[in-house]
């Protein structure tokens, strides 16, 4: 399988918070949450989303093994490598999730957190997505809509919805992403679809608030702030594209096409 990858850092010179692996058969997106307050631990969001997506990138490619099982052991096996750090802390390193994993004849899929998978066949689009998160903190949110990115007042209004997000992070009637705790898979959205008469595949982050949106265009597209992609029939896995939102927050975005066919960029 060809891959080819770009990620860049929110911020310049700073970590890159996301994290995408690819082989065979099996592809795993970490997008690790931005970090705006105290986190009770000595690591950040990108230590966070590097080490999860490399354990579970290693579980999830044993067939054997259930991904919420392969998530569940990912989490634990991060936790216990900072055990040194308050993991009860309600800032701690945290990421969202999503999991893509070839069968004989049906794709697996798992998705934590606001991450969302687009699947096309002859039948049409099927949208797995995770927008619990979008649910809660909606006056902190509208009220950061308010105001032009970068300015003074922005950044306190992203902080005060960042205090209202994690009031509720990984509480019922809240939303739920990887981070301390393996227990949050079982509130992971899973399911599968036949590998046959599949036509696309898309995962990417679709918070509206980083100015993502689906809309129609071949049955699949983006706002004009983020990237334009026409992908095709796929039978087996061969490319992967990752693309940067250039808004806000820099986003994952995964494409997988056949070997038939090329992907193709617009402006």
């Amino acid at each position: 399988m060809r891959v080819s990858a770009y990620s860049d850092p929110a911020i310049e010179d700073g970590d890159n918070e996301d994290w995408v692996s690819a082989a065979p058969g099996l592809i795993v997106v970490v997008d690790g949450a931005t970090v705006r307050t105290q986190t009770g631990c000595s690591h950040g969001a990108a230590w966070y989303a590097t080490q999860l997506g490399s354990a579970l990138s290693t579980l999830a490619s044993n067939r054997e093994l259930a991904l919420p099982s392969a998530l569940r052991s990912a989490i634990q096996h991060v936790a216990n490598q900072h055990r040194e750090c308050n993991l009860n802390h309600p800032g701690t390193p945290s990421a969202a999730v999503a999991v893509l994993r070839n069968g004989r004849s049906e794709l697996e899929y798992l998705v934590l957190g606001d991450i969302t998978v687009v699947l096309e066949s002859a039948g049409g689009l099927e949208v797995v997505v995770d927008d619990r998160v979008d649910t809660t903190a909606r006056n902190e949110r509208d009220t950061v809509d308010r105001y032009p990115i970068g300015s003074p007042e922005k950044q306190s209004a992203l902080l005060r919805m960042k205090h209202a997000e994690l009031a509720v992070r990984n509480q019922p009637g809240g939303y739920w992403v990887a981070a301390a705790d393996p227990n949050v898979v079982t509130h992971a959205i899973t399911g599968k679809v036949a590998l046959e008469g599949l036509r696309v595949l898309d995962t990417e982050e679709i918070t509206a608030r980083r100015g993502i949106q689906l809309n129609h265009r071949r049955g699949l597209s983006r706002t004009a702030s983020t990237v334009g992609v026409e992908v095709h029939d796929i039978a087996d896995l061969d490319l992967v594209q990752v693309l940067p939102d250039p808004v806000e927050d820099v986003v994952p975005i995964v494409e997988v096409v056949s070997p038939s066919r090329r992907l193709r960029l617009r402006d």
